[in-house]
């Protein structure tokens, strides 16, 4: 128990709480899209709450990030169709173009 109490403060002093703003890349094919897209719509799938959990967002650079995600299926903030939000006051979509830099998000605890 005290061990992988260590491993989670460990894994803490990587992370961080801001974002870090990364443009939308221009001029990919429609297949780096769609693979884009497909790993988005698995992503929420494993989101399927409907409250704030903190989750870490691991992007292909190797940033690490921790974040307040939920997943909003209807309403004022979410539209037509599911998306995943970041933020409870002010929930912030993460979008197809944001998602692009994500190689994966997990539960951080």
């Amino acid at each position: 128990m005290k061990q992988g109490f260590q491993n989670i403060i460990n894994d803490l002093r990587y992370l961080t709480l801001f974002p870090r703003r990364y443009k939308t890349p221009k001029g990919r094919s429609r297949d780096y899209w769609g693979e884009v897209d497909r790993k988005y719509g698995n992503v929420m799938k494993r989101l399927t709450h409907s409250f704030f959990r903190w989750h870490v967002i691991e992007y292909n650079d190797g940033h690490m990030e921790l974040a307040y995600l939920r997943v909003l299926k209807g309403g004022i903030f979410s539209g037509a169709y599911p998306a995943i939000y970041r933020g409870p006051l002010f929930p912030h979509r993460i979008d197809i173009g944001t998602f692009s830099h994500i190689k994966d998000i997990h539960l951080a605890f």
